[in-house]
């Protein structure tokens, strides 16, 4: 009967291994969490594997733009009437594609919010307004 004693040295490095990668894991998380609290960066507002994020959705002005919309809308889908109470994603909407029309990109009348299912159907393609018309023109008359 041959013992391969390797076998338990390989295993033992290869735990070790997995362990220093969990703490530089938990770590980095730790480090993320903190500089989000100190306001030094935000939450990734998309995360879609191997597609980098648009740095324009990590900007201040942005952030800011997002947040006087998600409170304009009291955090209502504009098209199923869903909110985040209900379980469901909610997101910033760009009515007019920011791919096409760069100029709008923190127009809040260009922006309106969607749950995620509403929003994953548009593709950047549809322009839909799903906001109160009658509001919207409100709004726009008074300025």
């Amino acid at each position: 009967m041959i013992i391969d004693t390797n076998k338990g040295m390989w295993s033992k490095r290869k735990s070790d291994r997995r362990k220093k990668l969990k703490a530089e894991r938990k770590a980095l998380r730790k480090a993320k969490k903190k500089a989000r609290e100190a306001g030094i960066v935000s939450k990734p507002v998309h995360k879609r594997p191997g597609r980098k994020i648009d740095p324009f959705y990590h900007s201040k002005a942005w952030i800011l733009v997002r947040y006087k919309v998600l409170v304009r809308d009291k955090g209502i889908c504009q098209c199923c009437g869903r909110s985040a109470k209900d379980g469901v994603v909610m997101n910033v909407d760009h009515i007019k594609p920011k791919w096409k029309y760069p100029e709008l990109a923190l127009d809040e009348n260009n922006l309106q919010t969607l749950c995620s299912r509403c929003n994953s159907g548009k593709w950047g393609v549809d322009e839909t307004d799903w906001r109160d018309p009658l509001e919207a023109e409100f709004k726009a008359v008074i300025g």
